[in-house]
């Protein structure tokens, strides 16, 4: 007699049956294979290389990889321009076909300045949500096209804005939402 019998009716013994075979099959495929824990190692540590500089002048094809959103083509077209006609400035990225305004500003920090260049030109990057259109205000992390609109709106209703935090006056800004804008956005004239 089966002393399982007494514990699982037919049912469960058969789904009992199956799962004990599922966790065998896993544990075998993991022995055979090696285990995936150098994979995932090594994502982590492409994932981790906050030091990963870039020097635009010379790039290497492996360090744009590893930067975020920048796959092998995107890379290879970044190296091809290197080359011909060559980078003056970073915000050149911006030629390369699939580097748009957002992608590149998430390269920026992983770029090493070019020659003349400072600090004060990666402001111009941000936007100033005292003149900026639509358009431009939906280029803010968290900002789709509603309230880009309702900021236009509330800054033709009531002037310009003289502190940031004004913004939690806007329909649909939060703390959450607004703390995602700042590292994007500054109080123009």
């Amino acid at each position: 007699m089966n002393p399982l019998s007494r514990l699982f009716t037919p049912g469960e013994q058969r789904i009992l049956l199956f799962l004990t075979g599922l966790a065998l099959l896993g544990f075998s495929a993991r022995f055979f294979t090696g285990g995936s824990q150098a994979e995932v190692d090594s994502l982590c540590v492409t994932l981790e290389q906050s030091d990963l500089r870039v020097d635009l002048r010379h790039p290497a094809l492996e360090d744009l990889i590893a930067l975020p959103g920048i796959g092998e083509s995107k890379a290879r077209a970044i190296v091809q321009y290197a080359e011909n006609p060559g980078f003056s400035r970073r915000e050149e990225l911006m030629n390369v076909r699939g580097i748009g305004k957002k992608l590149f500003e998430g390269m920026l920090p992983y770029l090493i300045p070019l020659d003349n260049e400072t600090a004060v030109e990666d402001s111009l990057l941000l936007v100033d949500i005292n003149r900026a259109g639509v358009e431009d205000l939906m280029t803010i992390e968290g900002i789709g096209e509603v309230l880009a609109w309702r900021i236009v709106g509330y800054r033709e209703k009531n002037g310009r804005f003289h502190q940031v935090e004004e913004l939690l006056e806007v329909d649909g800004i939060g703390e959450k939402i607004l703390e995602k804008m700042k590292p994007e956005i500054i109080l123009g004239e």
